[in-house]
């Protein structure tokens, strides 16, 4: 996969991310296969794994938060392939959680999020041969 390419994810669970570091992780599967070429490199439904790297609330409004995320592994076929993408700010619901008094950002289940690839990924290191016919 070129650097550049668009991953299409769609959250797997709710994301909860705490200020101020939130350094979570998260699942999401693929919502649009990666073709290049004519060839399919990422199905449809291929699992995802992330990381959220920060969280904040916003000063101005109290019940508007963001986060923000990265993709760190396509899962295929088996073998869990790196990745690299830049950061995706998404923007949630925040809110205080009881004790101790603290500022939490949540992301539905279900959303979908669109990563850009900042390095090229060999996806064949996670593909099967073809079957003999």
């Amino acid at each position: 996969l070129p650097a550049g390419t668009l991953l299409t994810v769609r959250t797997k669970n709710p994301i909860s991310a705490e200020n101020p570091d939130a350094n979570g992780t998260f699942e999401a599967m693929v919502d649009q296969p990666v073709v290049v070429d004519g060839n399919q490199l990422v199905p449809l439904g291929a699992m995802v794994s992330g990381r959220v790297e920060s969280a904040r609330a916003s000063n101005l409004r109290r019940s508007i938060g963001y986060v923000r995320l990265t993709l760190e592994s396509i899962h295929l076929d088996g073998a869990n392939v790196p990745v690299q993408t830049s950061s995706l700010f998404v923007g949630g619901r925040a809110g205080l959680t009881p004790a101790p008094q603290s500022q939490v950002v949540r992301l539905e289940r279900g959303r979908r999020l669109v990563f850009r690839l900042t390095e090229p990924v060999d996806v064949s290191a996670g593909q099967r041969p073809p079957a003999d016919h």
